[in-house]
């Protein structure tokens, strides 16, 4: 497993990679998720959102070439890319980012690690009740995923991570409901444990991610499931109850 250091020098060398591969048509790009937090396991990605002023297909061509280099020495990059003219500044409420467009203006300002160029999302002014809508959507698909998950797939080592890792999301994102933003995602579990009536403590998922994801049984899936379907129904009642059923 790379720790902290070597995930720093990885960093500073796709910057170099990125800065000298794609020149000016890189506007900006950032880091985000697991790779820079403590839930970061052997089978985690790194994600990094980049923003193209055009991103034609030999800009793309490029970024291949860059995550198959890092894949050789056993990184796995995740490009999500945008255009300029794509981003929330222009596009306001129809920018859509994988289902997650308002929070994921939130994490890329509080927690991401800007490799090149300025940050272009700003969670300013994310409105808290449009948050709330996209949390319980997200969730909900959380949940829907990992029911076709149980039932569709062969359960490798890297499905049961990733398992653990919508539980971890599903915790950051009830918090977010309620405009709350720990850190770290253990000081995250440990809040949701203390304000939520949900009896599992979240930090199991944490502990089985980053420290023996590759002893993760279909028990602890199972137990996981159960977590994100009563997440989903705690997030719609609380929704409901601020905004009502028809909102």
């Amino acid at each position: 497993m790379h720790n902290i250091a070597e995930r720093e020098e990885i960093l500073l060398s796709i910057k170099k990679d990125l800065v000298i591969m794609m020149g000016n048509s890189i506007v900006s790009a950032v880091v985000y998720g697991s790779s820079l937090s403590d839930d970061y396991c052997f089978l985690s990605d790194i994600d990094i959102l980049v923003v193209l002023d055009v991103a034609d297909s030999a800009s793309l061509e490029i970024l291949r070439e860059i995550k198959r280099k890092y894949e050789k020495d056993g990184f796995d990059l995740d490009f999500n890319v945008h255009t300029v003219d794509e981003l929330p500044d222009k596009r306001k409420k129809t920018f859509w980012h994988n289902n997650r467009a308002l929070y994921m203006q939130i994490e890329l300002c509080l927690y991401g690690k800007q490799l090149v160029g300025p940050n272009l999302f700003s969670g300013k002014d994310v409105n808290v009740d449009d948050l709330r809508l996209e949390v319980v959507r997200v969730v909900s698909s959380l949940t829907y995923q990992a029911r076709k998950m149980l039932i569709n797939s062969n359960l490798s080592t890297r499905k049961r991570i990733t398992m653990m890792k919508w539980c971890i999301y599903g915790v950051m994102y009830y918090l977010a409901f309620w405009e709350m933003y720990p850190k770290t995602r253990k000081e995250a579990m440990q809040r949701f444990h203390q304000i939520s009536a949900i009896k599992t403590d979240p930090n199991i998922f944490l502990e089985h991610k980053s420290e023996h994801p590759e002893n993760i049984k279909i028990s602890d899936l199972n137990i996981a499931y159960d977590f994100l379907s009563e997440l989903e129904s705690l997030a719609l009642k609380e929704y409901i109850k601020i905004y009502g059923a028809n909102k």
